[in-house]
């Protein structure tokens, strides 16, 4: 998640579906199936996600879990979903991505033409 909430990223998925996901995901590492590093120490969920994406921090999972903002760039759920071995998500229908919807017309337009779909 951006501190925009997604501004500067041209993807992005709804918070709301990324948090229903994670919490799914968190709830089971934390209950049923904990996790132990490699000195038999009990990791909790939001520090095995960091430990697989260390720039992503406990501040950036909380704001997905509480809905903090309405999006989250595609870049931020791609590392946690592959951080909990879930970046089937996106490919599912549980995460759907989307243009920003807070980038206008002339700014999506100049960045599909640098990625060649113009």
């Amino acid at each position: 998640m951006t501190r925009s909430g997604g501004n500067t990223d041209p993807l992005v998925v709804l918070t709301a579906d990324l948090a229903v996901v994670l919490k799914g995901w968190l709830d089971k590492h934390n209950g049923r199936f904990p996790n132990l590093d490699h000195n038999g120490v009990f990791v909790t969920g939001h520090q095995y996600i960091q430990n697989q994406q260390p720039h992503i921090n406990a501040r950036s999972i909380y704001r997905i879990l509480v809905c903090e903002a309405k999006h989250t760039s595609l870049r931020i759920a791609d590392e946690i979903l592959i951080a909990i071995d879930a970046p089937e998500a996106l490919q599912d229908g549980r995460i759907v991505v989307i243009p920003n919807p807070l980038w206008n017309h002339e700014k999506w337009l100049v960045w599909k033409s640098e990625q060649g779909c113009i």
